[in-house]
């Protein structure tokens, strides 16, 4: 899998790592607030504050969050974390359109029988009806996208020794 291709302390990034490293902005934030981005991003999960603090530290340990604790402590994405999730965009796309291609096949075989299963229709339209959103909800996020894309950005990595 993609994650696989970021290894600190030999450990993997967690799956929970990884939502929070994907919710914390540029500017520096809350924990608290890091929950509330968590719960609307996926809609039904806040972390307990006993499994988001070992996370954040972690997460600043190995450099993927800088922490500040100037007026309260608070996150930010790191450079560091900026170049990993970029870093997984294109593998993240092949999955996508492999998935997209898994499904459309089933769907083509299925058609192509005798007797199509009952629920045929009903298998169609589901997968239709999760393909328009899939499809909404990535054009607003590529618009966003294009927004900051559209901002100057740095790339905070150095040659020099």
């Amino acid at each position: 899998m993609w994650l696989k291709a970021f290894q600190s302390d030999d450990k993997l990034l967690s799956e929970s790592e990884f939502w929070i490293l994907t919710v914390v902005p540029d500017s520096y934030v809350s924990p608290s607030e890091i929950m509330d981005r968590l719960y609307r991003q996926t809609r039904d999960w806040t972390p307990k504050p006993g499994t988001i603090y070992p996370i954040l530290h972690r997460l600043s340990d190995v450099e993927l969050l800088d922490k500040s604790e100037d007026d309260g402590l608070s996150f930010r994405r790191s450079g560091k974390a900026r170049i990993f999730l970029s870093s997984i965009a294109k593998p993240l796309r092949v999955q996508v359109l492999e998935t997209c291609n898994y499904y459309t096949q089933i769907l083509h075989n299925l058609a192509e029988l005798d007797q199509p299963p009952v629920r045929y229709y009903e298998i169609l339209a589901a997968l239709s009806k999760a393909a328009i959103g899939f499809g909404k909800e990535s054009k607003a996020l590529s618009l966003e996208v294009q927004e900051k894309m559209d901002q100057p950005y740095d790339v905070p990595i150095s040659f020099e020794d």
